[in-house]
């Protein structure tokens, strides 16, 4: 079990909450350990912070480079935080197999268990 943190920041419309336009955005903050939220949902957040996307854009079938307009630094930097937060190595041949989101939630979940 990981003991990282993860920090979700959403940016919530001002609009769409009802505050005046002359406020600045609010921004909420939650904190959780990957314990409280599973594993495809913190790569989703992951991935779609790393892409600027919504959320709900990163789907487990999304295609990286079809479906997220992801390039090959994109990738290059999903992959170091995916290092980074979950404690893992990733080697060239296990990068080269992550076609779709789903990919990279297998490849993460194999390497935490080795």
């Amino acid at each position: 079990m990981l003991a990282c943190m993860m920090q979700v920041c959403f940016i919530a419309d001002a609009a769409a909450l009802n505050h005046s336009t002359d406020s600045a955005t609010p921004i909420m903050t939650v904190s959780t350990t990957d314990t409280e939220v599973d594993l495809m949902t913190s790569i989703r957040i992951l991935v779609a912070d790393k892409l600027n996307l919504s959320f709900n854009v990163v789907q487990p079938e999304s295609v990286f480079k079809y479906d997220l307009g992801a390039d090959s630094l994109d990738m290059f930097e999903i992959f170091d935080e995916c290092e980074e937060v979950y404690d893992i190595k990733l080697n060239g041949t296990d990068r080269d197999a992550v076609i779709t989101v789903s990919d990279l939630h297998d490849l993460v979940r194999k390497k935490i268990r080795e």
